[in-house]
């Protein structure tokens, strides 16, 4: 997540997929392009009945893939309305869930898939004080950097610190 805009009573925070939007381009331009560069050397591949389907078949799974797994999430933590907004853009489909700031208890870091014992996946997660949980989904990267956004988020709703290293 990059930090969009910080100020004393608004956090806005961003994530891209840029990993998936690659792998949708490139299904989408990439495959059409490489049967074009194919066909100009021979051309005996564009009589072939099912090209036109190999088209329309990778624009399709392109934007499908656009479509799950392309979401942009936007967090947008604003003191002077008291909300916690956050919103799923997902090609032409969008969803907003909001939520009081005074309901968000704590804000950890989780990892949703392990192998054997270490963690593999992170995302952010606000716990909220009517014991239900808030994940930032679609949000994947490394564990220093949710836990320097975790701190960030703590810090500007004034939340303590938890302490890892018990002595």
């Amino acid at each position: 997540m990059i930090v969009v805009e910080k100020t004393a009573t608004q956090l806005k925070l961003r994530h891209r997929p840029y990993f998936v939007w690659l792998i949708a381009s490139s299904l989408i331009l990439g495959l059409p392009f490489l049967v074009l560069v194919v066909g100009s050397l021979l051309t005996w591949i564009f009589h072939l009945w099912w090209i036109p389907l190999l088209f329309l078949l990778t624009i399709a799974i392109g934007n499908f893939t656009l479509v799950c797994w392309g979401s942009v999430v936007t967090c947008t933590l604003d003191k002077q309305c008291d909300r916690l907004i956050l919103k799923y853009h997902r090609g032409i489909f969008s969803k907003q869930i909001e939520y009081s700031l005074a309901e968000i208890r704590d804000v950890l870091i989780e990892s949703r898939r392990w192998d054997g014992d270490i963690p593999l996946d992170f995302q952010i997660v606000f716990f909220l004080k009517n014991d239900e949980f808030l994940p930032l989904e679609g949000v994947s990267s490394t564990w220093q950097t949710h836990q320097e956004t975790a701190h960030l988020i703590r810090a500007f709703l004034g939340l303590p610190q938890p302490n890892l290293f018990k002595g």
